[in-house]
């Protein structure tokens, strides 16, 4: 079994801002593409190609719900970026409500943790997938979730399997990625790291210590325990020179390291899939051309019978295989009710001794996501018509 992890907010302005859109608005002088350009670029660019690996209930979406964390830690924690007018944010709502609504018609579960970023949520996922040696493909814009590559965690950026950060002629580990950040400091996230270390001097610590060595000095940092750095600076004026920064150090490791210990609780949101939903999307969004493309991916209702079975027997029971648990209901009716006890009860009640059973479901599959309902005293009607 394997998932896909969407970083969403960076995959939506991606696919909101990439490309021209004849429907595109002015807005602060620049055009902005509309909602329906973003989500055919979100499905063309970021979702279908996709679900040639992964099945649509194996696709998690991960959104920000907040920065508390590193804010406290450092207040000018982003404060470089530009703020955004009004106009331009409804622009930017406007296509994330979109997304929104094809990730609940697609039955796409998202979830986010309250003050807490993406990043770290995806890092809390994929800890705990890795631990059943699940493998998992992070799919995001963002070069900070590429310390998650590992035996278990595929993370494509850009639309390319990275196995580090590349600077010039430089290439950072993942494991060394949040060391490298503090303390050359990261420009997108507004942090310095230590005052005048840059690619070149990580270069030169890379050729004094090797890579065992920067192992080391992120332990240390890490740890919060700089007595090794220490013992062997006397002689070493490199390492001397990170301890007169330590305190930099420190805090610009803790930003750029990502934090799963964060995500005490995870809110999920989870639609049932409904083609109905997606088409009255799409029709909203005037890009009904879209719906061969997610058509295939949608549930639909089917009457099976004795000329049918045989051909879907195998689906059914590969569904059941796969079922962790099976929900199991009976639908009754109790029209031959029985005058006594209806007469003694009080309030809602089933007349045991009077009902019979119409029929019967079963929900089963991986994630629950198929529905067998056996229909036994439906006179004149298979009620094919009434299953949702």
């Amino acid at each position: 079994m394997s998932y896909s992890l969407l970083d969403l907010r960076g995959l939506i302005l991606h696919a909101l801002h990439s490309g021209s859109d004849p429907d595109a608005r002015l807005i602060d002088g620049k055009f902005v593409n509309s909602p329906a350009h973003c989500v055919i670029n979100f499905l063309d660019r970021h979702l279908l190609p996709i679900t040639e690996f992964h099945r649509l209930n194996n696709i998690v979406a991960v959104r920000d719900a907040g920065n508390e964390y590193r804010k406290a830690i450092y207040p000018d924690y982003k404060a470089h970026r530009k703020a955004i007018s009004p106009a331009m944010q409804d622009a930017v709502n406007c296509a994330q409500q979109a997304v929104g609504r094809l990730l609940d018609g697609l039955g796409i579960p998202s979830v986010w943790v309250p003050g807490v970023e993406a990043d770290d949520v995806i890092a809390h996922l994929c800890q705990s997938l890795s631990a059943s040696e699940t493998l998992v493909t992070v799919n995001t814009r963002d070069a900070d979730l590429i310390q998650l590559v590992n035996d278990t965690t595929l993370v494509i950026q850009c639309d390319e399997i990275k196995k580090g950060i590349e600077t010039g002629d430089l290439t950072v580990l993942p494991r060394h990625i949040a060391l490298y950040k503090s303390l050359c400091g990261d420009s997108s996230d507004g942090y310095k790291g230590i005052p005048g270390f840059g690619p070149a001097r990580f270069k030169k610590l890379i050729e004094l210590y090797g890579l065992d060595g920067l192992d080391e000095l992120d332990q240390a940092v890490r740890d919060m325990d700089f007595k090794p750095v220490r013992d062997a600076s006397d002689t070493q004026p490199a390492l001397q020179f990170l301890l007169d920064h330590k305190e930099a150090w420190r805090q610009s490791y803790l930003l750029a390291q990502l934090h799963p210990e964060l995500c005490k609780r995870l809110v999920w949101r989870k639609r049932l899939p409904s083609a109905e939903k997606i088409k009255r999307l799409f029709a909203d969004l005037h890009i009904e051309e879209m719906w061969p493309k997610v058509e295939g991916y949608l549930p639909y209702r089917i009457l099976v019978d004795q000329s049918n079975w045989l051909a879907i027997k195998e689906d059914v029971q590969q569904a059941l295989s796969e079922s962790t648990i099976v929900g199991f209901d009976i639908e009754t009716t109790d029209q031959l009710q029985h005058p006594p006890f209806q007469a003694a009860a009080t309030g809602s009640y089933v007349d045991m001794l009077s009902s019979t059973v119409t029929g019967a479901g079963f929900t089963l599959g991986r994630n629950l996501d198929a529905t067998l309902y056996l229909t036994f005293a439906h006179a004149g009607s298979n009620n094919l018509h009434s299953l949702h």
